[in-house]
């Protein structure tokens, strides 16, 4: 039998993610003010598991969500990404993933 070929998602794991929790980053990192950076449950998310990580921006101020972290005991790559595709219309995203 043939194994099947592996699935690519469109929204991936960030390298930095752990063996605990799985970072889908929307925004570049460095456009935040580096003590800004906190993390907060996601209210709007119907599933327990997902957290944001929050940080205000340098150029106007503005908290924003700079990531998106999943609980893996919860989520794996795949329903990550399928959350993702459900919800990024909830957030800005300074580059978000390309198909």
């Amino acid at each position: 039998s043939e194994a099947a070929p592996k699935q690519v998602y469109k929204y991936k794991f960030a390298p930095n993610s752990t063996t605990e929790k799985g970072k889908i980053t929307l925004q570049d990192h460095s456009t935040f003010h580096l003590d800004s950076f906190y993390r907060k449950r996601d209210r709007g998310s119907a599933k327990l598991g997902v957290s944001l990580l929050m940080g205000r921006r340098e150029d106007n101020h503005s908290e924003q969500v700079v990531s998106v972290i999943f609980d893996r005991t919860k989520f794996d790559e795949a329903a990550a990404s399928e959350w993702m595709e459900r919800n990024i219309h909830r957030f800005r995203t300074g580059f978000a993933a390309e198909s």
